[in-house]
């Protein structure tokens, strides 16, 4: 039989680990799909843009919603660590 300490362990681990994986995900995602950016203000910090669009849209599920309050902090760092990145592609034309 499961010991309850050890399911209730193995679960918190589980979510540690897939949460662990989510961080830094708004950015991420917005480096990779340029039509999940918003062009009129450029690609810099677009993580975090892209977690306030998805925090403000009435048709996203309430879960999904609190993995980007999570994942905003985590994005806004990540944004800045890709900053001198971002900001190159921002000069690029093309």
């Amino acid at each position: 039989m499961l010991q309850t300490g050890y399911f209730k362990r193995s679960l918190s681990i589980f979510f540690l680990v897939a949460g662990l994986n989510l961080t830094g995900c708004g950015t991420l995602v917005s480096l990779v799909d340029e039509q999940s950016r918003d062009e009129s203000s450029g690609p810099m910090y677009s993580g975090v843009k892209l977690n306030m669009k998805e925090l403000k849209d009435e048709e996203v599920v309430p879960v999904l919603k609190i993995i980007n309050i999570i994942d905003l902090p985590l994005s806004a760092i990540l944004d800045t660590v890709f900053l001198p990145v971002t900001w190159w592609l921002s000069l690029d034309p093309e």
